[in-house]
């Protein structure tokens, strides 16, 4: 065998002698009776707390619940709000071209009045000009204005207390009502 080896085993050896002969640390004894008393009325505060935070949190998502739901209903109203002004509107729009063509029916179907001069040479009377329908453009004219003036969507709404959506529809309607008279 090779010397530093014996070296290395007989080290080894006196080493492990060396550590059984050696006292032990003595084991802790166990935890003194005020330490866990005081254990237990701080782990009893940490659940107090624990229980007091958890019944605000409820409190705070029962209260946004109870938010959410007032303000989906207020929404649910105005929509059904909107939607029946929308119908309305639609209503108006098309309501006077019909009146409109039903008294030019009757125009013609009238026969015209005529003067003794105009009994000899009957010529073509043409119908009177229906009156002009009531426009998008002309009821709104203040919120035309301002979209003119390049103010945003958002900022005519705040300005006339619509609601963005009811300026984006009267836009809207606006647009279709010009594309249907050109």
């Amino acid at each position: 065998m090779q010397p530093y080896l014996i070296y290395i085993l007989l080290l080894g050896a006196v080493v492990f002698v060396g550590a059984l002969i050696m006292p032990r640390k003595p084991q802790q004894a166990a935890m003194p009776e005020q330490a866990v008393q005081n254990m237990e009325n701080a782990l009893d505060q940490f659940m107090e707390n624990m229980e007091k935070e958890h019944e605000e949190l409820i409190a705070l998502i029962a209260k946004s619940q109870h938010e959410a739901k007032v303000e989906a209903d207020h929404k649910e109203r105005r929509i059904s709000e909107l939607e029946r002004k929308c119908e309305e509107l639609e209503r108006k729009l098309a309501e006077p071209p019909a009146q409109a063509a039903a008294d030019s029916v009757v125009r013609q179907a009238m026969p015209p009045k005529l003067s003794k001069e105009e009994n000899i040479a009957p010529a073509i009377i043409p119908a009177p000009a229906p009156e002009p329908a009531i426009t998008i453009q002309s009821r709104y004219a203040e919120l035309f204005k301002l979209y003119d003036q390049g103010k945003s969507i958002e900022m005519i709404s705040k300005k006339l207390g619509m609601n963005k959506g009811e300026v984006q529809l009267i836009m809207q309607l606006a647009k279709q009502e010009a594309a249907a008279n050109a």
